[in-house]
């Protein structure tokens, strides 16, 4: 966080160097504004941009570790949010007398104190219970670009994808069902499911990982690979399944998100505080209280002329080395 201070302009004798520092401190704030714009594009990248990465299998595919800041932060959209910086002036108060150069510092910090056009970026770890509202196959679809952009940036040994869905909906998710996020490292079992019998089993699985992360001694529990993310289009129907209510309930985050996709807000558990509204030109973020003026807007993005299941395709046959030491053939073995 930048701290920038104005002077206190009340001596027009030395008007001359105030109006010098005053050009300085607008520089400064200018500067600042150009800096953590393009700090914000070069991070959180276009959609078709992370396909480039995973088709020329850049130096940048899977550069985010479970153990870093911007794990799971992912681009929503482009729009304007303000500045990170603290800007110390003199505030404006009723004057018989108008002072120029006060005016100018109002104008400057009211004129520059956002960032225009840049992407706006969700980290769903610290925001591990979300949901998606809108038309069903617009969201889906919305989906596409955020799983785009998991599979660009994580590499399936530190992330897995839970999906629960029902069997009307199950044809939705066949472009994924494949992908290696949806298995565990030994490909025996599949984080799929479409009823409540497999979701019963699966929930089954993750409670187990879910009770030992919660009782580990581990201070970060959340940064214990791998990180698994639920997401649901159906959460009415699993809303009593072990797994979904721990994480609702539970106020430390032992590394297990939940995304539920869904068409009305009715449908969503009240323990969710973070909405993104899916539109098809301008979407919005919604926290804890839903209403016109909280909403943070942005510009949708989505993946057109993308095809997610090629992309999905190259990344299955990118071999990783699991660090786990039980995968590993052993370095010696004796002679019994």
């Amino acid at each position: 966080m930048k701290e920038i201070f104005f002077i206190n302009y009340n001596d027009t004798k030395i008007g001359f160097v105030q109006i010098y520092k005053f050009d300085d401190k607008k520089s400064d704030i200018l500067s600042i504004i150009q800096k953590q714009s393009q700090t914000l594009k070069d991070k959180y990248i276009p959609l078709s941009e992370c396909q480039n990465i995973i088709v020329r299998r850049k130096s940048n595919l899977w550069e985010r570790s479970i153990d870093q800041s911007d794990f799971l932060s992912l681009r929503l959209g482009t729009g304007n949010i303000p500045i990170e910086a603290n800007i110390n002036y003199s505030k404006e108060k009723f004057s018989m007398e108008e002072d120029e150069l006060k005016k100018k510092i109002y104008d400057v910090v009211n004129n520059n104190n956002t960032l225009t056009d840049v992407p706006i970026i969700m980290n769903f770890i610290q925001k591990n219970v979300s949901a998606f509202i809108g038309e069903p196959m617009l969201t889906m679809n919305y989906f596409q670009g955020l799983f785009l952009q998991m599979m660009t940036f994580h590499s399936y040994e530190f992330l897995k994808i839970v999906i629960l869905t029902d069997d009307e909906n199950e044809s939705r998710w066949d472009y994924i069902k494949n992908a290696p996020y949806l298995f565990d490292d030994y490909r025996q079992v599949r984080f799929f499911s479409c009823n409540m019998d497999e979701t019963k089993e699966l929930s089954l699985y993750l409670e187990k990982i879910y009770q030992e992360r919660k009782n580990s001694e581990v201070e970060k529990k959340n940064q214990i690979p791998p990180y698994y993310l639920i997401v649901t289009d159906n959460y009415h129907l699993y809303r009593d399944i072990e797994i979904i209510t721990d994480i609702l309930n539970d106020n430390v985050n032992v590394g297990f998100s939940l995304m539920m996709i869904s068409e009305k807000l009715q449908n969503l558990p009240s323990e969710c505080k973070n909405f993104i509204n899916v539109n098809k030109d301008k979407s919005g973020i919604f926290e804890s209280e839903i209403s016109a003026g909280n909403q943070k807007e942005f510009k949708t993005e989505f993946p057109d002329n993308i095809n997610i299941s090629s992309c999905i395709r190259l990344i299955s046959n990118y071999p990783i080395e699991f660090n786990d030491e039980e995968k590993k053939l052993p370095s010696t073995v004796s002679f019994l």
